[in-house]
């Protein structure tokens, strides 16, 4: 189907809601030139606000203004939630990740309400992308899971759910954390399409998977060749409660 027609002839990801595009081509009683005009300015808002939201890396600035250390000058040299645990605990890895979530919630949500389904396919997929290549950070970023998730979210919280369930069995049963990167990377766009919408949004989902993929490459090498650590719950849990006693104290 052509992603130039207006979004109400496409199978919604929620009931029917109001969005600037349908809004612009109804209201203005739009001829079929301006229609295409409206609904290209409607995809290009979706791609480049989203990029410049994605771009926005928590990690990085609450490293260098909190912490005063750029995360990818750290640890595993990345602006990744996992490289925040491991170098500078749980409390600031919880902080970045929850900007990262709610960076990708909200990206996905507003490109829903400038052109619905079509917004939101756009959004979920350039959000990742600012992450992952962040222009206010010399386009060296995360990798992309965080904000992955956050913004399934937004089109349907079981695909959120579903990948929070594999993420952890997965690095439970392989104590690798790269491996459940891998695994709802993979997943992501077999959920999308069985709970949210089909078309633009399943393939957005498949691009995501390839980028997300691509920033993980330096973890594939490390596995290997045996250097890529292994991540224990029971362990990271002792860790977390030595971390409060010693807030306590």
């Amino acid at each position: 189907m052509n992603i130039a027609l207006t979004a109400a002839q496409e199978v919604p990801v929620i009931k029917k809601m109001w969005n600037l595009v349908d809004w612009m081509i109804v209201e203005l009683n739009l001829p079929v030139g301006a229609i295409a005009v409206a609904s290209i300015v409607g995809a290009a808002i979706c791609m480049v606000i989203p990029y410049l939201l994605g771009s926005i890396s928590p990690a990085i600035l609450i490293s260098r203004r909190i912490l005063g250390a750029d995360i990818r000058t750290v640890g595993r040299k990345s602006a990744g939630t996992y490289n925040m645990l491991v170098s500078f605990g749980t409390k600031m890895a919880a902080v970045s990740a929850l900007c990262e979530f709610f960076i990708g919630y909200g990206a996905v949500w507003f490109g829903r309400f400038v052109w619905e389904a079509n917004g939101a396919g756009l959004a979920l997929f350039f959000v990742v992308l600012g992450n992952l290549f962040p222009v206010f950070h010399r386009l060296n970023g995360g990798k992309g899971i965080v904000t992955m998730i956050g913004a399934a979210a937004a089109l349907h919280p079981i695909v959120a759910g579903l990948l929070l369930i594999v993420f952890v069995l997965s690095v439970y049963a392989t104590k690798l954390v790269a491996f459940g990167s891998v695994a709802i990377s993979l997943l992501y766009p077999l959920f999308v399409k069985a709970f949210a919408n089909e078309g633009l949004q399943m393939a957005m989902a498949v691009f995501v998977t390839f980028f997300v993929l691509f920033a993980h490459r330096h973890n594939y090498r490390r596995v290997q060749d045996g250097k890529e650590e292994k991540f224990y719950f029971g362990d990271y849990l002792k860790k977390k409660k030595a971390e409060d006693e010693d807030d306590d104290k």
